[in-house]
Protein backbone atom coordinates (compact mmCIF):
# COMPACT_ATOMS: atom_id res chain seq x y z
CA UNK A 1 0.00 0.00 0.00
CA UNK A 2 1.38 3.14 -1.20
CA UNK A 3 0.38 6.92 -0.32
CA UNK A 4 -0.19 8.90 -3.43
CA UNK A 5 3.32 10.85 -3.28
CA UNK A 6 5.38 7.98 -3.28
CA UNK A 7 7.57 8.05 -6.58
CA UNK A 8 8.04 4.52 -7.07
CA UNK A 9 4.64 4.48 -8.58
CA UNK A 10 4.29 4.68 -12.40
CA UNK A 11 1.24 6.61 -12.27
CA UNK A 12 0.01 8.64 -9.53
CA UNK A 13 -3.45 9.77 -9.11
CA UNK A 14 -4.75 12.78 -7.65
CA UNK A 15 -8.15 12.83 -6.79
CA UNK A 16 -9.90 16.71 -6.54
CA UNK A 17 -12.50 16.47 -3.93
CA UNK A 18 -15.08 18.76 -5.37
CA UNK A 19 -18.83 17.84 -3.69
CA UNK A 20 -18.38 15.47 -1.18
CA UNK A 21 -15.58 18.19 0.29
CA UNK A 22 -19.46 20.22 0.03
CA UNK A 23 -21.60 17.62 1.82
CA UNK A 24 -18.76 16.92 4.81
CA UNK A 25 -18.44 20.61 6.09
CA UNK A 26 -22.00 21.10 5.57
CA UNK A 27 -23.87 22.90 8.39
CA UNK A 28 -26.43 21.11 10.42
CA UNK A 29 -28.87 23.77 9.96
CA UNK A 30 -29.15 22.52 6.05
CA UNK A 31 -31.04 19.27 7.83
CA UNK A 32 -34.39 21.16 8.91
CA UNK A 33 -35.50 21.31 5.15
CA UNK A 34 -35.97 17.58 5.35
CA UNK A 35 -37.76 15.12 7.90
CA UNK A 36 -34.70 12.63 7.62
CA UNK A 37 -31.54 12.77 6.53
CA UNK A 38 -30.16 11.15 3.79
CA UNK A 39 -28.84 7.28 3.73
CA UNK A 40 -25.98 8.20 1.44
CA UNK A 41 -22.99 11.45 0.65
CA UNK A 42 -22.48 12.36 -2.92
CA UNK A 43 -19.15 11.67 -3.44
CA UNK A 44 -17.86 13.58 -6.90
CA UNK A 45 -14.70 14.36 -7.96
CA UNK A 46 -11.89 14.60 -11.29
CA UNK A 47 -9.17 12.16 -11.04
CA UNK A 48 -5.83 13.38 -12.62
CA UNK A 49 -1.97 12.55 -12.75
CA UNK A 50 0.58 14.25 -10.81
CA UNK A 51 1.33 16.25 -13.95
CA UNK A 52 -2.20 17.25 -13.41
CA UNK A 53 -3.31 15.05 -16.77
CA UNK A 54 -6.75 13.89 -16.46
CA UNK A 55 -7.32 10.24 -16.55
CA UNK A 56 -9.77 8.49 -18.13
CA UNK A 57 -10.89 4.94 -17.86
CA UNK A 58 -11.64 1.82 -16.02
CA UNK A 59 -10.77 2.46 -11.80
CA UNK A 60 -12.19 1.13 -8.75
CA UNK A 61 -12.53 3.64 -5.77
CA UNK A 62 -12.39 2.29 -2.42
CA UNK A 63 -14.61 3.77 0.74
CA UNK A 64 -13.63 3.39 4.56
CA UNK A 65 -13.92 4.61 8.10
CA UNK A 66 -11.33 4.73 10.42
CA UNK A 67 -11.02 6.32 14.12
CA UNK A 68 -7.40 7.57 13.05
CA UNK A 69 -6.09 10.09 10.62
CA UNK A 70 -2.52 8.26 9.87
CA UNK A 71 -2.69 4.97 7.46
CA UNK A 72 -0.38 2.28 9.14
CA UNK A 73 0.91 -0.80 7.34
CA UNK A 74 -0.86 -3.25 9.71
CA UNK A 75 -4.15 -1.54 7.99
CA UNK A 76 -3.21 -3.97 5.21
CA UNK A 77 -2.96 -7.07 4.53
CA UNK A 78 0.07 -8.59 2.60
CA UNK A 79 -2.84 -9.03 -0.14
CA UNK A 80 -4.18 -5.21 -0.23
CA UNK A 81 -7.14 -6.08 1.40
CA UNK A 82 -8.28 -3.43 4.29
CA UNK A 83 -7.23 -5.94 7.51
CA UNK A 84 -10.56 -6.47 9.41
CA UNK A 85 -8.54 -6.87 12.44
CA UNK A 86 -6.66 -3.20 12.41
CA UNK A 87 -7.58 -1.37 16.07
CA UNK A 88 -8.17 1.33 13.63
CA UNK A 89 -10.50 0.22 11.60
CA UNK A 90 -14.19 1.21 11.69
CA UNK A 91 -16.05 -1.63 10.53
CA UNK A 92 -16.88 0.12 6.87
CA UNK A 93 -15.73 -0.34 3.18
CA UNK A 94 -17.50 0.56 0.52
CA UNK A 95 -16.52 0.18 -3.93
CA UNK A 96 -17.18 1.36 -6.34
CA UNK A 97 -16.25 0.61 -10.20
CA UNK A 98 -15.96 3.31 -12.26
CA UNK A 99 -15.46 4.60 -15.87
CA UNK A 100 -13.70 8.51 -15.92
CA UNK A 101 -14.40 10.95 -18.73
CA UNK A 102 -12.42 12.60 -20.48
CA UNK A 103 -12.08 15.00 -18.40
CA UNK A 104 -10.97 13.05 -15.47
CA UNK A 105 -14.77 13.08 -13.85
CA UNK A 106 -16.27 10.52 -11.46
CA UNK A 107 -19.42 10.67 -9.66
CA UNK A 108 -20.44 8.13 -6.49
CA UNK A 109 -22.93 7.83 -3.80
CA UNK A 110 -21.86 6.71 -0.49
CA UNK A 111 -23.75 4.15 1.58
CA UNK A 112 -25.43 3.12 -1.67
CA UNK A 113 -24.12 -0.74 -2.20
CA UNK A 114 -23.11 -0.88 1.55
CA UNK A 115 -25.25 0.99 3.84
CA UNK A 116 -23.28 3.54 6.26
CA UNK A 117 -23.19 2.39 10.03
CA UNK A 118 -24.66 4.53 13.18
CA UNK A 119 -21.79 7.20 12.71
CA UNK A 120 -20.47 7.46 16.35
CA UNK A 121 -17.35 9.23 17.71
CA UNK A 122 -14.84 8.34 17.98
CA UNK A 123 -15.11 4.89 16.22
CA UNK A 124 -15.99 6.62 12.72
CA UNK A 125 -13.90 9.51 12.67
CA UNK A 126 -12.36 9.10 9.23
CA UNK A 127 -12.76 8.23 5.80
CA UNK A 128 -10.31 6.73 3.46
CA UNK A 129 -9.91 7.01 0.06
CA UNK A 130 -8.53 4.61 -2.63
CA UNK A 131 -8.10 3.96 -6.24
CA UNK A 132 -6.74 1.72 -8.46
CA UNK A 133 -7.08 0.56 -12.12
CA UNK A 134 -9.99 -1.63 -12.04
CA UNK A 135 -8.06 -4.51 -13.85
CA UNK A 136 -5.30 -3.88 -11.41
CA UNK A 137 -4.27 -5.94 -8.24
CA UNK A 138 -5.68 -4.80 -4.55
CA UNK A 139 -1.84 -4.22 -3.58
CA UNK A 140 -2.09 -1.50 -5.96
CA UNK A 141 -4.37 0.57 -4.47
CA UNK A 142 -3.31 4.02 -3.81
CA UNK A 143 -4.31 6.31 -0.74
CA UNK A 144 -5.85 10.07 -1.94
CA UNK A 145 -4.14 11.93 1.31
CA UNK A 146 -6.46 15.07 1.67
CA UNK A 147 -3.43 17.10 1.28
CA UNK A 148 -1.76 15.44 -1.75
CA UNK A 149 1.53 15.32 0.79
CA UNK A 150 2.87 12.65 2.48
CA UNK A 151 4.90 14.71 4.74
CA UNK A 152 2.09 14.75 7.44
CA UNK A 153 0.21 12.10 8.93
CA UNK A 154 -2.88 13.03 7.59
CA UNK A 155 -3.69 10.59 5.57
CA UNK A 156 -7.83 10.56 5.73
CA UNK A 157 -10.46 12.77 5.52
CA UNK A 158 -12.18 13.82 9.01
CA UNK A 159 -15.70 13.25 9.14
CA UNK A 160 -17.53 16.47 9.75
CA UNK A 161 -20.57 16.95 11.92
CA UNK A 162 -23.05 16.65 9.02
CA UNK A 163 -22.33 12.32 8.71
CA UNK A 164 -23.28 12.46 12.12
CA UNK A 165 -26.70 14.18 11.62
CA UNK A 166 -27.16 10.99 9.74
CA UNK A 167 -27.39 9.17 13.75
CA UNK A 168 -28.87 12.24 15.34
CA UNK A 169 -31.50 11.45 18.15
CA UNK A 170 -32.90 14.91 19.06
CA UNK A 171 -36.00 16.39 16.73
CA UNK A 172 -36.79 20.09 18.14
CA UNK A 173 -34.31 19.17 20.92
CA UNK A 174 -36.44 15.96 22.33
CA UNK A 175 -34.05 14.03 23.09
CA UNK A 176 -34.61 9.83 23.36
CA UNK A 177 -35.69 7.97 26.78
CA UNK A 178 -38.84 7.41 29.05
CA UNK A 179 -39.10 10.77 30.54
CA UNK A 180 -41.79 13.55 29.80
CA UNK A 181 -40.77 15.21 26.70
CA UNK A 182 -38.82 11.93 25.41
CA UNK A 183 -38.74 10.73 22.12
CA UNK A 184 -39.78 6.80 21.91
CA UNK A 185 -37.59 4.55 19.44
CA UNK A 186 -38.76 1.42 17.55
CA UNK A 187 -36.84 -1.80 17.65
CA UNK A 188 -36.24 -4.10 15.19
CA UNK A 189 -38.86 -5.64 13.30
CA UNK A 190 -40.62 -2.45 13.78
CA UNK A 191 -42.30 -2.49 17.22
CA UNK A 192 -41.79 -0.52 20.50
CA UNK A 193 -38.60 -0.94 22.43
CA UNK A 194 -40.02 -2.94 25.76
CA UNK A 195 -37.61 -0.45 28.04
CA UNK A 196 -39.18 3.03 26.21
CA UNK A 197 -42.95 2.42 26.36
CA UNK A 198 -45.09 4.09 29.32
CA UNK A 199 -46.83 1.55 31.76
CA UNK A 200 -49.98 2.78 31.09
CA UNK A 201 -52.23 5.27 29.67
CA UNK A 202 -54.53 7.56 31.46
CA UNK A 203 -57.16 7.51 28.49
CA UNK A 204 -60.28 6.06 28.60
CA UNK A 205 -59.90 4.49 25.27
CA UNK A 206 -57.33 2.44 23.36
CA UNK A 207 -58.62 2.46 19.68
CA UNK A 208 -57.02 0.18 17.28
CA UNK A 209 -57.62 0.89 14.04
CA UNK A 210 -58.79 4.45 14.41
CA UNK A 211 -58.80 5.14 10.37
CA UNK A 212 -60.94 1.69 9.46
CA UNK A 213 -58.96 0.51 6.62
CA UNK A 214 -58.23 -2.96 8.21
CA UNK A 215 -57.30 -5.65 5.63
CA UNK A 216 -61.04 -7.72 5.35
CA UNK A 217 -62.53 -5.60 7.84
CA UNK A 218 -60.46 -8.07 10.81
CA UNK A 219 -58.86 -6.40 13.48
CA UNK A 220 -55.95 -7.86 15.25
CA UNK A 221 -54.36 -7.72 19.44
CA UNK A 222 -51.83 -10.06 19.09
CA UNK A 223 -49.94 -11.58 22.40
CA UNK A 224 -46.50 -12.83 21.84
CA UNK A 225 -44.92 -13.94 18.69
CA UNK A 226 -43.63 -17.34 18.21
CA UNK A 227 -43.78 -18.88 21.73
CA UNK A 228 -47.31 -17.87 22.48
CA UNK A 229 -48.88 -16.42 19.19
CA UNK A 230 -52.41 -16.67 20.46
CA UNK A 231 -54.71 -13.34 18.32
CA UNK A 232 -57.68 -11.30 19.88
CA UNK A 233 -59.21 -10.19 17.24
CA UNK A 234 -62.70 -8.83 15.72
CA UNK A 235 -63.81 -9.88 12.53
CA UNK A 236 -66.08 -7.81 11.03
CA UNK A 237 -68.26 -9.22 8.27
CA UNK A 238 -68.61 -12.85 10.92
CA UNK A 239 -70.62 -14.99 9.50
CA UNK A 240 -72.64 -12.91 7.48
CA UNK A 241 -72.95 -9.49 6.87
CA UNK A 242 -73.46 -7.13 9.73
CA UNK A 243 -72.61 -10.23 12.05
CA UNK A 244 -69.60 -9.13 13.13
CA UNK A 245 -67.53 -10.90 16.52
CA UNK A 246 -64.96 -11.39 18.59
CA UNK A 247 -62.51 -14.21 18.00
CA UNK A 248 -60.04 -16.02 20.49
CA UNK A 249 -57.19 -18.14 18.97
CA UNK A 250 -57.01 -20.05 22.49
CA UNK A 251 -59.15 -21.48 24.91
CA UNK A 252 -61.57 -19.11 27.51
CA UNK A 253 -60.80 -19.52 31.00
CA UNK A 254 -63.42 -17.38 32.89
CA UNK A 255 -62.46 -17.21 36.76
CA UNK A 256 -65.58 -15.58 37.64
CA UNK A 257 -69.33 -15.38 36.37
CA UNK A 258 -70.12 -14.85 33.09
CA UNK A 259 -73.16 -12.68 31.59
CA UNK A 260 -74.36 -12.73 28.51
CA UNK A 261 -77.68 -11.09 26.72
CA UNK A 262 -77.03 -13.11 23.50
CA UNK A 263 -76.84 -16.67 22.52
CA UNK A 264 -74.35 -19.50 22.06
CA UNK A 265 -74.31 -21.11 18.84
CA UNK A 266 -77.67 -19.92 18.32
CA UNK A 267 -79.10 -20.93 21.78
CA UNK A 268 -79.57 -18.74 24.68
CA UNK A 269 -77.86 -19.85 27.79
CA UNK A 270 -80.65 -20.65 30.09
CA UNK A 271 -81.72 -23.51 27.21
CA UNK A 272 -78.21 -25.03 26.71
CA UNK A 273 -78.17 -28.50 28.33
CA UNK A 274 -75.38 -30.27 29.25
CA UNK A 275 -75.12 -32.85 26.46
CA UNK A 276 -74.69 -29.44 24.31
CA UNK A 277 -71.13 -28.78 25.85
CA UNK A 278 -68.05 -30.21 25.05
CA UNK A 279 -66.69 -32.74 27.50
CA UNK A 280 -63.41 -32.91 29.13
CA UNK A 281 -61.25 -35.32 31.53
CA UNK A 282 -62.42 -35.09 35.63
CA UNK A 283 -61.59 -37.31 38.29
CA UNK A 284 -62.84 -37.37 42.12
CA UNK A 285 -60.76 -39.33 44.46
CA UNK A 286 -62.55 -41.57 47.23
CA UNK A 287 -60.67 -41.87 50.82
CA UNK A 288 -61.25 -44.15 53.70
CA UNK A 289 -63.69 -43.83 55.32
CA UNK A 290 -65.78 -43.83 52.10
CA UNK A 291 -69.10 -42.00 52.14
CA UNK A 292 -72.06 -44.27 52.91
CA UNK A 293 -70.12 -47.39 52.68
CA UNK A 294 -71.09 -50.10 54.91
CA UNK A 295 -69.02 -53.25 55.99
CA UNK A 296 -70.46 -56.59 55.64
CA UNK A 297 -70.46 -60.30 55.50
CA UNK A 298 -71.29 -61.45 51.90
CA UNK A 299 -71.21 -64.76 50.21
CA UNK A 300 -70.04 -68.32 50.83
CA UNK A 301 -66.63 -68.79 53.64
CA UNK A 302 -66.54 -67.76 56.95
CA UNK A 303 -66.30 -64.02 57.93
CA UNK A 304 -64.45 -64.29 61.63
CA UNK A 305 -62.07 -61.44 62.01
CA UNK A 306 -61.57 -57.69 62.54
CA UNK A 307 -61.94 -54.30 60.38
CA UNK A 308 -60.49 -51.82 61.52
CA UNK A 309 -59.43 -48.36 60.04
CA UNK A 310 -55.99 -46.38 59.96
CA UNK A 311 -53.85 -43.86 58.85
CA UNK A 312 -50.21 -44.42 58.08
CA UNK A 313 -47.74 -41.51 58.11
CA UNK A 314 -44.70 -42.62 55.63
CA UNK A 315 -42.84 -39.31 55.63
CA UNK A 316 -43.90 -36.46 58.12
CA UNK A 317 -47.01 -34.77 58.46
CA UNK A 318 -48.17 -33.29 55.11
CA UNK A 319 -45.93 -35.60 53.26
CA UNK A 320 -47.40 -37.25 49.88
CA UNK A 321 -47.36 -40.50 51.25
CA UNK A 322 -49.49 -40.43 54.42
CA UNK A 323 -53.47 -41.85 53.80
CA UNK A 324 -55.89 -43.53 55.46
CA UNK A 325 -56.94 -47.09 54.81
CA UNK A 326 -59.13 -50.19 56.11
CA UNK A 327 -57.35 -52.92 57.05
CA UNK A 328 -59.01 -56.75 57.29
CA UNK A 329 -57.19 -59.36 59.65
CA UNK A 330 -58.39 -62.86 61.02
CA UNK A 331 -56.80 -65.08 63.77
CA UNK A 332 -58.16 -68.10 61.84
CA UNK A 333 -55.94 -70.38 60.29
CA UNK A 334 -58.06 -70.67 57.46
CA UNK A 335 -59.31 -68.14 54.26
CA UNK A 336 -61.57 -65.40 56.14
CA UNK A 337 -63.54 -62.89 54.26
CA UNK A 338 -65.38 -59.63 54.52
CA UNK A 339 -66.88 -57.03 51.86
CA UNK A 340 -66.95 -53.00 52.05
CA UNK A 341 -70.02 -52.51 49.67
CA UNK A 342 -69.37 -48.39 48.18
CA UNK A 343 -72.05 -46.95 46.01
CA UNK A 344 -70.83 -44.32 44.17
CA UNK A 345 -73.29 -41.73 42.24
CA UNK A 346 -71.70 -41.09 38.60
CA UNK A 347 -71.67 -36.84 38.46
CA UNK A 348 -74.71 -35.11 36.74
CA UNK A 349 -72.13 -34.16 34.02
CA UNK A 350 -70.86 -37.84 33.55
CA UNK A 351 -70.49 -38.43 29.72
CA UNK A 352 -68.27 -41.40 30.05
CA UNK A 353 -65.23 -42.85 31.73
CA UNK A 354 -61.55 -42.44 30.53
CA UNK A 355 -59.20 -45.08 29.25
CA UNK A 356 -58.41 -46.02 32.76
CA UNK A 357 -61.87 -45.63 34.78
CA UNK A 358 -60.86 -46.78 37.98
CA UNK A 359 -57.50 -46.83 40.02
CA UNK A 360 -57.58 -48.49 43.29
CA UNK A 361 -54.89 -48.73 45.71
CA UNK A 362 -54.57 -51.47 47.95
CA UNK A 363 -51.45 -53.76 49.90
CA UNK A 364 -51.56 -57.39 51.79
CA UNK A 365 -49.23 -58.12 54.33
CA UNK A 366 -47.64 -60.83 52.08
CA UNK A 367 -47.11 -61.07 48.19
CA UNK A 368 -49.09 -64.54 48.88
CA UNK A 369 -52.64 -64.92 47.71
CA UNK A 370 -52.76 -67.98 50.14
CA UNK A 371 -52.25 -65.68 52.75
CA UNK A 372 -53.92 -62.83 51.93
CA UNK A 373 -55.86 -61.05 48.69
CA UNK A 374 -58.79 -58.70 47.78
CA UNK A 375 -61.37 -58.95 45.26
CA UNK A 376 -63.33 -56.29 43.53
CA UNK A 377 -66.57 -56.59 41.66
CA UNK A 378 -68.69 -53.96 40.45
CA UNK A 379 -72.39 -53.91 38.98
CA UNK A 380 -73.11 -50.92 36.45
CA UNK A 381 -76.23 -48.16 37.37
CA UNK A 382 -78.72 -51.15 36.19
CA UNK A 383 -77.52 -53.42 39.16
CA UNK A 384 -75.99 -55.54 36.37
CA UNK A 385 -72.28 -57.35 37.81
CA UNK A 386 -69.79 -56.04 35.25
CA UNK A 387 -68.97 -59.55 33.51
CA UNK A 388 -65.85 -58.26 31.41
CA UNK A 389 -64.14 -56.46 34.57
CA UNK A 390 -60.38 -56.08 34.54
CA UNK A 391 -57.16 -55.44 36.77
CA UNK A 392 -59.47 -56.11 40.23
CA UNK A 393 -58.69 -60.24 40.88
CA UNK A 394 -56.65 -61.69 43.30
CA UNK A 395 -54.64 -58.67 44.53
CA UNK A 396 -52.10 -59.24 46.39
CA UNK A 397 -48.57 -57.08 47.38
CA UNK A 398 -46.60 -56.58 50.50
CA UNK A 399 -46.36 -52.74 49.22
CA UNK A 400 -48.35 -50.08 49.11
CA UNK A 401 -49.58 -50.56 44.98
CA UNK A 402 -52.18 -49.06 42.84
CA UNK A 403 -54.09 -51.42 40.36
CA UNK A 404 -55.97 -50.10 37.16
CA UNK A 405 -59.31 -51.29 36.62
CA UNK A 406 -61.12 -51.44 33.67
CA UNK A 407 -64.80 -52.42 32.57
CA UNK A 408 -63.90 -54.15 29.60
CA UNK A 409 -66.24 -52.62 27.40
CA UNK A 410 -68.83 -53.69 29.95
CA UNK A 411 -71.81 -52.36 31.57
CA UNK A 412 -74.56 -49.18 31.64
CA UNK A 413 -73.40 -46.08 32.98
CA UNK A 414 -75.70 -43.52 33.45
CA UNK A 415 -75.46 -39.76 34.70
CA UNK A 416 -76.53 -39.52 38.44
CA UNK A 417 -77.39 -42.69 38.91
CA UNK A 418 -75.31 -44.96 41.74
CA UNK A 419 -72.58 -47.79 40.44
CA UNK A 420 -71.87 -50.94 43.26
CA UNK A 421 -68.20 -51.69 44.16
CA UNK A 422 -67.64 -54.69 46.02
CA UNK A 423 -64.51 -55.15 48.28
CA UNK A 424 -63.92 -58.28 48.91
CA UNK A 425 -60.93 -58.66 51.74
CA UNK A 426 -59.56 -62.45 52.29
CA UNK A 427 -56.83 -63.38 55.02
CA UNK A 428 -55.76 -66.29 57.15
CA UNK A 429 -53.77 -65.74 60.54
CA UNK A 430 -50.42 -65.24 58.62
CA UNK A 431 -51.80 -62.27 56.81
CA UNK A 432 -54.14 -59.02 56.13
CA UNK A 433 -55.51 -57.24 53.49
CA UNK A 434 -55.37 -53.21 53.49
CA UNK A 435 -58.08 -51.03 51.15
CA UNK A 436 -57.06 -47.51 50.00
CA UNK A 437 -58.34 -45.22 47.97
CA UNK A 438 -60.14 -45.42 44.84
CA UNK A 439 -60.05 -42.92 42.01
CA UNK A 440 -62.82 -42.49 39.40
CA UNK A 441 -61.35 -41.13 36.13
CA UNK A 442 -64.77 -39.56 33.79
CA UNK A 443 -65.25 -37.41 30.82
CA UNK A 444 -68.08 -35.02 31.75
CA UNK A 445 -69.27 -31.45 30.69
Amino acid sequence: MHKIKKQNLLVPFVALFLAVMLVLASTSSLLFAATTTPATINYQGRLLSSANIPLSGAYTFRFSLWNSADWQAADTTGGGAINAASPRYAGWQETFAVATNAYGLFNMSLGSTVAFPNFADPTHTHLQVEVKGTAAADTTYEILDPAGTTADTNDRKPLNKSAFAENADTVDNAEVGTAAGDLAVLSAGGIWNINQIPSGTNQDIWQIDANDNAAGGVVQLSFGSSLLNRILSYDDDGVGAADGWFNFSDDVNIQGDLTTTGTINGVTLTSIPFTNLAARTKTTRLKPHFPGAVAEAIGAGSHRGKIQSHFVDDDGPGGPNNYSYYQWTTRQGVINNYDIVLRWKLPDDFVSWQATPIAFRYKTSTANAADNKIDISIDDTTGTSIAGLTGGSTLVSNAWTTTNIGFGGGGTFTAGSEITIYIKMSATSAGGALVGDFTFNYNGR
